[in-house]
């Protein structure tokens, strides 16, 4: 097996893109901002990290995010353009969206209701055209939520990101996870999730939920000491109603928050 060559700007993959800055990184990847030389047009790349490029099931599970997130166009989608190997590196291009996460805005404060709102409608639509092509998202949260930048007076626009651990809800082949690991957040997992179920659209539904309650008060519903004292926490208790914790939301908003919130899927 060749070596992985180094992750640096100014590197170009398969002789195309080329990469400019480092942007961010999970658990599984690194997104820098690239330019497709063949196009001319700036680019989003993840990059997979070197130290899991010699795990067969890792490779497959970010091949298996590139070919997801190909079938979906949707205006409030990330938009995937190309995948490959350059080496040892294996990358996904995709559109880049100019702005900041929704962690990055909630960090500042929770969102008055009609912003709120806003996003959840745009969320809401592009999970559910991912549910029309079978694919369930398995990690919605404040950070896979991109909020573009625009106008001043112009109306709040959102795309999802990250598809990088959904797989096809219709697919009866195995899953590349190990038998009992949790894959999502523990804070936005659905509790159906946590015991051991496999997810279904219903469980983004739950974590939308979830996003939707701290962009109304400000916290999630559910914190401990631990990710896991976190996610069992939503098994056995109910959380505090939004309007408790900030006066002013609508009711019948809080009521659609606290319905996607259900314990039962």
């Amino acid at each position: 097996m060749t070596q992985p060559g180094p992750v640096e700007d100014g590197r170009v993959l398969s002789e195309r893109y080329r990469l400019v800055t480092r942007l961010a990184a999970g658990g599984m990847a690194e997104v820098w901002e690239g330019l497709d030389e063949v196009l001319t047009r700036p680019v989003a790349i993840k990059l997979l990290h070197p130290h899991l490029s010699a795990d067969v099931r890792f490779r497959e599970r970010f091949r298996r995010e590139a070919i997801a997130a190909a079938r979906l166009a949707h205006p409030h989608i990330v938009a995937t353009f190309d995948t490959g190997e350059d080496g040892d590196t294996a990358y996904i291009v995709m559109e880049l969206i100019r702005g900041r996460t929704l962690r990055e805005l909630l960090a500042e404060g929770p969102l008055p209701a009609s912003t709120a709102a806003t996003l959840g409608v745009q969320v809401a639509e592009a999970l559910h055209h991912a549910h029309e092509q079978g694919l369930v998202h398995r990690d919605v949260k404040p950070a896979n939520i991109l909020v573009c930048d625009g106008d001043r007076d112009a109306p709040l626009r959102v795309k999802v990101a990250d598809f990088g651990i959904a797989r096809a809800a219709a697919d009866d082949g195995a899953d590349l996870t190990q038998p009992g690991t949790l894959l999502g957040t523990a804070k936005y997992l659905a509790p159906e999730q946590i015991e051991g179920h496999a997810p279904d659209a219903r469980s983004d539904i739950y974590s939308l939920g979830v996003v939707l309650y701290e962009a109304l008060t400000g916290r999630p519903p559910f914190v401990a000491d631990t990710e896991m004292a976190t996610a069992l926490a939503r098994v056995a208790t109910e959380p505090l109603k939004p309007r408790q914790l900030r006066a002013g939301i609508p009711r019948g908003f809080e009521a659609v928050v606290l319905r996607a919130m259900a314990r039962a899927p």
